[in-house]
């Protein structure tokens, strides 16, 4: 069992997970409308910050197993889509998209590979969202960034509250 400050600390991050990375990707999107005019005239660009917003919650979500005490995985995935449904109503088929997409996917990649693919898919469910599966120039690279900006904020952001490995 884990002391309930911790508890609560974790509870607390789950609760403001969804308006973070609305932030994050607020920013992100601004910085890559300048760098990358060619996002603009997606079909579905308007959505990308809640869209990535979603695969951020999910990244996090990926990371549970790793860096949370089992017994708290549910609730905290439970509280990240709770709040995510405040800011997005829709997000529940959006969440089981980009499940099934990331976990579909990763059957088809050799298991000692998949590690290096589990933010990048996350990444290439947004960027085929976005596009509704169109080419664009930089896409690739546009995708390599979302992928990092995933996993750099996932990994860790469970075990900043304490380090729960023993788990």
């Amino acid at each position: 069992m884990i002391p309930a400050p911790a508890a609560q600390r974790l509870r607390d991050r789950a609760h403001n997970a969804p308006v973070a990375w609305r932030v994050l990707f607020d920013a992100f999107s601004r910085k890559q409308e300048i760098q990358n005019p060619n996002l603009l005239v997606q079909p579905e660009w308007p959505a990308f910050v809640g869209v990535a917003s979603l695969a951020g919650c999910f990244s996090l979500c990926l990371c549970l197993a790793h860096e949370a005490p089992e017994h708290m995985r549910t609730e905290l995935e439970s509280e990240m889509k709770i709040e995510l449904s405040k800011h997005y109503p829709d997000c529940v088929s959006f969440w089981d998209d980009i499940a099934r997409f990331t976990s579909d996917s990763l059957l088809e990649i050799p298991r000692p590979e998949r590690g290096k693919y589990l933010f990048l898919l996350p990444a290439m469910w947004v960027v085929a969202h976005i596009t509704q599966n169109q080419e664009f120039e930089g896409k690739d690279v546009f995708c390599g960034e979302l992928a990092m900006i995933l996993q750099s904020e996932s990994i860790g952001y469970w075990r900043a509250v304490q380090d729960y490995s023993e788990n």
